[in-house]
């Protein structure tokens, strides 16, 4: 087990000033400065995730940007939102657990269609020999995780169909309490590559805190069992943390299961098309693939852009993209 890091309290003494003048410079130029998106991380694990608390409630109050929900007849979860079982489901259960698994999976013709996408577009290696490639190459991999470059993505219809989904932006607006912002989008293949967990693949255990608040909905576009790499995700760990695990590390199993117990990991399997909505300052990772290949793509929305500075996306043009979305151009 890794030594426990001891985070001195007065140490936010040095770290609240550099979060704060970062924040006002991002507010001036969109654009967070490193030392304070690191500031934002340690006074997350130095307060214990009450300065993101605290951040929500203002934002709520300061910017009061309400979220309105277009008069969508279908998207790809539910029908109407606010009418549907589905959607109440959801938010109870991202409420209570941290995640959830829908009933309604993806089409299967849109599945097909990213799916071959992402077999024909350059990608980024994650560990093993770190480099771009043209293909994925799944016979000889240089590395456990494929990540699509997202300079591909203006390529891609299908891609821009669902990730400006009115359904998605309905259900993380009413998660996040605040109109939500389309904040990433990103798509990778897990690999066999080595029988041990790949920190540059994710595989071990972790929270996210790359904004204050955020929403997560990965899509599983193939077949995801036990050995292929399911999503894990601890429950409750986004409302509970034990002291000792507000720690900006990975953390094995052992620790993991010491601190919730067994019962609370819940690795996530389903077929091709399963969606999942999460938010990840839960801790949780992604299993290491045995067999075969895991092909997911996520899209997250946020409620403000503060914190990691992402390179701008291109979408293909849809069909419409209403104004209450940041779409990356």
């Amino acid at each position: 087990m890794k030594s426990k890091i001891v985070y001195n309290p007065l140490l936010a003494l040095i770290y609240l000033p550099v979060f704060a003048i970062g924040f006002v410079i991002f507010t001036l130029t969109g654009n967070t400065p490193t030392l304070s998106f690191i500031s934002f991380r340690k006074l997350y694990c130095i307060t214990r995730g009450q300065l993101n608390k605290g951040l929500r409630f203002v934002f709520r109050r300061l910017y009061n940007r309400a979220y309105t929900y277009p008069v969508a007849t279908e998207g790809v979860l539910f029908k109407r939102g606010l009418a549907s079982e589905e959607y109440n489901l959801a938010l109870n259960g991202l409420r209570k657990n941290g995640y959830y698994k829908f009933r309604k999976k993806l089409d299967p013709d849109l599945v097909k269609r990213l799916r071959e996408f992402s077999k024909n577009s350059a990608a980024i290696v994650h560990g093993g020999q770190a480099r771009i490639v043209e293909k994925v190459n799944f016979t000889n991999p240089a590395g456990p995780k494929y990540e699509i470059d997202p300079k591909e993505f203006y390529k891609s219809a299908a891609l821009a169909e669902l990730a400006l989904d009115s359904n998605l932006y309905e259900l993380a607006s009413a998660y996040l309490q605040t109109a939500a912002i389309l904040d990433l989008i990103a798509m990778w293949w897990l690999l066999p590559y080595a029988s041990t967990a790949s920190t540059e693949a994710a595989q071990l255990f972790h929270f996210d805190m790359d904004r204050i608040s955020f929403l997560k909905f990965f899509v599983y576009l193939t077949d995801v069992g036990p050995k292929n790499g399911p999503h894990t995700y601890v429950r409750g760990s986004h409302v509970y943390k034990p002291r000792h695990l507000f720690q900006d590390r990975r953390f094995n199993d052992f620790e993991i299961e010491k601190s919730y117990g067994a019962d609370k990991i819940d690795a996530i399997t389903g077929s091709s098309g399963t969606i999942i909505a999460a938010d990840t300052s839960g801790f949780h990772k992604g299993g290491v693939v045995d067999l075969d290949s895991r092909l997911i793509l996520q899209v997250e929305f946020a409620s403000s852009l503060f914190g990691q500075n992402y390179p701008p996306h291109r979408l293909a043009k849809s069909k419409e993209a209403p104004a209450y979305r940041h779409v990356y151009t």
